[in-house]
Parts: C-alpha cells; sequence; structure tokens
C-alpha cells in the first residue's frame, strides 16, 4: 500500500487523509477484501484508495462515469445509473450474483431520502460484520446526519470519525 498515493488521492478526491487513515486502522485494515461497493464515484479518486488498499473486487456505482479521471482495470465494475433505480439496482444484483459485500461506502446523493434509499436498497447485500460507511456525516444542509442519527439505533455497532472533512458514520453488518 503506498501511502503517498493514498495522500494524493485523498487530497483530489475530497477525502480527509486522517480520516481515511482512521477509517482503514479501525475498520478495513483485517477486513477480507474481496468484494466492495461505491456509491458515488465522480471523478475516480476514491476508486483508487479502494484499490490502493487492497480490494480485489470493487463495484462503482455512479450516475455518469463521464468526469472519471483513472483507466481502471478488471478489478472494477463499472455500473452507470441512479443508485436510488430500480433498474440500477437490477443491475447491482446481477454483478454481485449471490456473493456478499464486505464493504459498502455511501456517498451518492446528500438528501435525507437519497441516502435512506441508498442504505436500505443494498444493505442486504452485506456480510455480517460487514462495514457500512456513510460519507459527508458533517456537510451542512445535508440529509446524511439526519438518517445516520435515526439508523444508527438499530445497530449494536455504530462509529463516527471526525478529525479533517466532513467525516463518516460507520455501522457494522449484524
Amino acid at each position: 500500500m503506498d501511502i503517498k498515493k493514498i495522500e494524493e488521492y485523498c487530497f483530489y478526491g475530497q477525502q480527509g487523509f486522517n480520516e481515511l487513515n482512521e477509517l482503514y486502522e479501525k475498520f478495513l485494515k483485517n477486513l477480507d477484501k474481496d468484494l466492495m461497493m461505491e456509491i458515488g464515484t465522480r471523478y475516480g479518486h476514491s476508486a483508487k484508495i479502494w484499490e490502493e488498499i487492497g480490494f480485489e473486487k470493487i463495484i462503482l456505482l455512479d450516475i455518469s462515469f463521464y468526469g472519471l479521471l483513472y483507466e481502471l482495470d478488471n478489478k472494477f465494475i463499472l455500473i452507470e445509473g441512479n443508485s436510488n433505480d430500480n433498474v440500477t439496482f437490477k443491475k447491482v444484483n446481477k454483478e454481485i450474483d449471490n456473493n456478499k459485500l464486505n464493504f459498502l461506502f455511501i456517498d451518492g446523493g446528500h438528501s435525507y431520502g437519497e441516502v435512506r434509499k441508498d442504505f436500505y436498497l443494498y444493505k442486504d447485500f452485506m456480510k455480517d460484520n460487514g462495514v457500512i460507511v456513510f460519507h459527508d456525516l458533517e456537510l451542512q444542509n445535508a440529509g446524511v446526519r439526519k438518517f445516520f442519527d435515526e439508523i444508527k439505533l438499530d445497530y449494536k455497532q455504530t462509529f463516527e470519525i471526525k478529525n479533517d472533512y466532513y467525516g463518516y458514520g460507520i455501522l457494522i453488518n449484524n
């Protein structure tokens, strides 16, 4: 794992390096890394972070990949469409093909309704003890915080990381 590359991807990709490092050390370092999904890829900086961390198969879901800045190899599966749409959900279901996700990174639409629907559509794809992360927990005028505060009451293990950017809300699927 190349820390300098990760720092660069964080800088350009609106991820706080210290937050990401804490996420890695506490939750991702010892996690099986066979399958993960990111909702909201934008330019692809965070996708490169997940690759650098060592995920073997990475599903990227975004409304459009027009602005993608990186060439991605065959460990990446790109699914274009609105994450809240049932047609897109069916594409994801086909790609996952009875497997389960170790890690789900939710960073698509930030309204309460969009975050809520992303969570409820994709949570059943998670392995037991898989990690679900909501990015931009502290983003002003967004619904991420409101939804996380509601859903965390249903989980035994919830965490927050906030130290240099907009933060993460974390659930352990159990």
